[in-house]
């Protein structure tokens, strides 16, 4: 599968009553009703962009639209750049900017953000560094100091970090968070962050993450949150066009606990399965026998509602949507 074609956030994402999308001119969001109506919620443009394709080593620049689980906010990112939106949809706009900086290499993984429970939202702000913003206001939740020295002659210091964040993948409950990032020289690194420690005094929870096992091949692997505990995630071969194998992780612990074979394509979990954007259509494989157990031909979405369990395309403009999927 085309490496491009893996990204899952862009320029669609859910809402309670809905979808929401970017219109073609880059400067409002629209809400998407199930009945075809469309409407104008809000403003967004903070930064300039150019319609000049970009890309790198397969990823393509654009647009990544995020959503909060009750609907009022939506994070607009900059993918493979530097910038981000955080807008009200309540309010109709924008109500602080995002920025990860223009240094190192950001242009090799997407914006992360995450939204959590409790109006929080987490997002980079640097290539090295997240952060925790109460919503609405963007008050800063989390200042530290961190550095990428580490004395030869020394212990590691609590608040090193010398890799690379990429998305944010937040379990259901909001208690972990999986940075899909990447380590010189270079490996994908994806690595669990205990949220619930950190925003309740663990200051360089971040920094003391939990590196899950180093592999060949490319960072910005589908993941999936089974349930709070379980994270799946497709490990890509080093041109990011096949999927090697899909893995399934212990987040208190760490361990693997299982493995996949045959899921390629952007990826999401249902009611206990995992549901793939496949080449043949939106395919449904149960994680205990490591089957697949369903498809939907025809049928590649880009975006998926965990709670109602739709999910959505956009294809020439018109949303399709499929729904009670099991």
């Amino acid at each position: 599968m085309d490496y491009a074609i893996r990204h899952t956030n862009r320029r669609l994402a859910p809402l309670p009553d809905g979808w929401l999308t970017i219109n073609e001119a880059n400067d409002h969001l629209v809400r998407l009703r199930e009945d075809g109506t469309a409407e104008v919620v809000a403003d967004f443009v903070s930064w300039e962009h150019t319609a000049e394709p970009q890309t790198f080593m397969g990823r393509e620049r654009g647009f990544g639209l995020h959503t909060s689980a009750d609907g009022r906010f939506a994070a607009v990112t900059d993918d493979y750049g530097w910038h981000g939106s955080l807008v009200d949809l309540t309010a109709g706009h924008e109500v602080f900017a995002l920025s990860r900086g223009e240094d190192w290499d950001v242009q090799t993984v997407p914006f992360g953000v995450a939204f959590l429970p409790g109006d929080v939202l987490i997002a980079q702000t640097d290539w090295n560094r997240i952060d925790a913003f109460a919503l609405p206001s963007g008050e800063l939740l989390t200042e530290r100091e961190i550095t990428t020295e580490w004395p030869r002659d020394g212990p590691e210091p609590e608040n090193h970090i010398s890799d690379f964040h990429g998305s944010l993948h937040p379990s259901p409950s909001g208690r972990w968070l999986l940075t899909n990032g990447w380590v010189w020289h270079p490996f994908p690194l994806p690595a669990l962050i205990d949220v619930t420690a950190w925003l309740g005094g663990h200051t360089h929870a971040p920094e003391r993450y939990r590196g899950l096992d180093y592999a060949d091949g490319l960072w910005d692997m589908p993941v999936a949150w089974l349930d709070d505990d379980t994270v799946a995630l497709q490990r890509l071969n080093h041109h990011g066009t096949a999927t090697l194998t899909t893995e399934l992780y212990d987040a208190p612990s760490g361990e693997k606990t299982g493995e996949l074979r045959g899921l390629d394509g952007p990826m999401w979990a249902y009611q206990g399965k995992l549901h793939v954007s496949g080449t043949d259509g939106l395919e449904t494989w149960d994680p205990a026998t490591g089957q697949r157990v369903g498809l939907v031909a025809g049928v590649r979405p880009t975006a998926h509602n965990p709670a109602t369990g739709a999910f959505a395309e956009l294809r020439d403009g018109v949303l399709h949507t499929v729904a009670n999927i099991h």
